[in-house]
């Protein structure tokens, strides 16, 4: 009888094992956009429920996996929430006064015979001169300081929308249907969705990779992206600085 109550205990937690296994690495990369810390440690929590369930333990060793688990839980939450505390206070830091003036590299043209918008060679300079002073800073958070320099400069320049702008087609792939078509322009990036059916759909449709277009839309902003004022989505705080890839939606679209 006790066999059998303990074979119906391994049996009821090695399914939700598996179940926490499958959510935890959900939430361990939604938790790694905040902090790497507590998504670490929330990786640790599901791999140890992995393990008791993979190797078979004893219902007892599970629990003691589980509470093991359970800390590191704690802790990750805990240092993530100190992260977090940490980048509201770096960013409410007051912003070094960067004039226009100061920026003087220039971004390499991609077509000689282009005569590129002024607020667009702008902001690649923005973006260059941003980078610059990253790469001189001491440490990791000196560093971030700059990124929120950025934003807060590019907040208060009023740039919201780009008209008649020049890039290259950089990459064109489809996600659930819908096209993700990536221009590049010097130290800038964008990114923008179309759904099937609409005119920027055909429009592309005959696109090659490395054509020039010229785009009019505006930027987008993500209540949940307050680092870089834009939406952006690079993968790392060093590829945000070198070469951002800002979500823009895009309204007009010619070919050249």
């Amino acid at each position: 009888m006790s066999n059998n109550k303990e074979n119906i205990e391994k049996s009821e937690y090695g399914f939700i094992s598996k179940v926490c296994f499958t959510v935890g690495i959900i939430l361990c990369l939604m938790t790694m956009v905040e902090s790497v810390l507590a998504g670490l440690t929330v990786l640790s929590f599901f791999a140890a429920f992995g393990f008791a369930f993979v190797k078979n333990s004893s219902f007892k060793k599970t629990k003691i996996i589980s509470c093991i688990a359970g800390m590191f839980v704690f802790a990750g939450a805990y240092g993530g929430q100190i992260d977090s505390v940490d980048r509201v206070n770096t960013s409410n830091r007051s912003t070094e006064n960067v004039s226009t003036k100061t920026i003087h590299s220039q971004p390499r043209q991609l077509n000689a015979g282009i005569v590129y918008p002024e607020n667009q060679k702008w902001l690649s300079q923005v973006v260059n001169h941003y980078y610059q002073e990253y790469k001189k800073q001491p440490n990791e958070l000196a560093k971030t300081d700059m990124r929120f320099q950025r934003a807060k400069f590019l907040e208060k320049s009023g740039l919201n929308s780009f008209d008649e702008w020049y890039f290259k087609v950089d990459r064109i792939s489809t996600v659930m249907g819908k096209a993700h078509v990536r221009l590049a322009y010097d130290k800038i990036l964008m990114t923008f969705e179309v759904e099937p059916g609409t005119n920027e759909w055909e429009a592309i449709k005959s696109l090659n990779e490395g054509k020039t277009v010229k785009v009019s839309g505006v930027f987008d902003k993500n209540m949940f992206d307050k680092d870089d004022y834009f939406y952006e989505t690079s993968l790392t705080e060093l590829g945000s600085m070198e070469q951002p890839n800002f979500v823009v939606k895009v309204s007009k679209l010619s070919m050249l």
